[in-house]
């Protein structure tokens, strides 16, 4: 008679938000349950199993079945988001999309073959354990279309205040033209255009990094790479999201001195400026 003990899995997964534009960073799973008991094998090398180990592997297939359920489910609303990306090239939202199409269809695979298994104990507790092990959905797959998704929300802001800005260059030069000291505010929209550039170059550089990554199916040393890639793009979607911020906040203060100056004819800009969408 031989003790095999299976170890039950817990899925943790990472939420990423940021600020204003908010990405998620981390998410949190909890499943309980996959835990396997005792198998007989007889000297012959038939194994027989008890009653208590059957319905032991029918609760882990029924908790496997809900968490693969789950995962197909994110996934396929993430195609829906990645398919609505506007200002990203349709080679990236390409990959991201064969990305998640190829986990879905691994996700359903690995269902067939937990579902199909009866018999094997030791296998069934492997391909459950795979689920976080191998297939890299929340760890790496839906992070990288969140990303993705927010480098294009970024973009699409940062394009409304570059129409504002071009507006506000016309009334100061409208100012100037009248005899009015506009060198304040020339300096502010300046300004307003350098973070509205680098806010292109941040949202460029996460996507730049994030675009070829592919799950690891277990290699640890890309697991590492992965990891290093989307913290270093959530750095630089903080970064666009500071500049957004500042670049709004000059638009507010330049229409302030338009006013001040007898010169304004509209509202402010957080008025007139989208939000940054999560």
């Amino acid at each position: 008679m031989k003790k095999l003990n299976l170890i039950s899995t817990s899925f943790i997964l990472a939420a990423v938000a940021f600020g204003a534009v908010g990405i998620v960073s981390a998410q949190t799973e909890n499943t309980a349950g996959l835990t396997s008991a005792s198998i007989s094998a007889t000297t012959t090398g038939a194994v027989k199993l008890s009653a208590k180990v059957q319905a032991k592997m029918t609760k882990m297939i029924q908790v496997a079945d809900k968490e693969i359920g789950r995962r197909i489910d994110t996934l396929n609303k993430l195609i829906e988001r990645v398919n609505n990306i506007k200002k990203i090239a349709d080679t990236d939202k390409g990959a991201i999309s064969a990305n998640i199409q190829s986990e879905i269809a691994s996700m359903n695979t690995l269902k067939a073959k937990i579902d199909g298994n009866t018999t094997d104990v030791e296998a069934l507790g492997s391909d459950v354990k795979s689920i976080t092990s191998s297939y890299r959905i929340f760890a790496l797959v839906i992070p990288q279309g969140h990303i993705m998704a927010s480098v294009d929300s970024i973009n699409t802001v940062a394009d409304k205040l570059a129409v504002i800005a071009t507006k506000l260059q016309t009334r100061l030069a409208e100012g100037t033209t009248a005899g009015k000291d506009m060198s304040k505010l020339e300096a502010k929209l300046a300004d307003m255009n350098t973070k509205i550039a680098d806010v292109r170059t941040q949202g460029q550089a996460a996507r730049d990094i994030i675009a070829p990554l592919v799950p690891d199916e277990g290699d640890k040393t890309k697991m590492e790479a992965n990891k290093t890639a989307l913290t270093t793009a959530r750095k630089d979607i903080k970064t666009a999201e500071t500049d957004l911020k500042s670049a709004r906040k000059s638009a507010d203060e330049i229409l302030k001195g338009l006013k001040a100056l007898g010169l304004s004819k509209s509202a402010s800009a957080s008025s007139t400026a989208p939000a940054v969408l999560q």
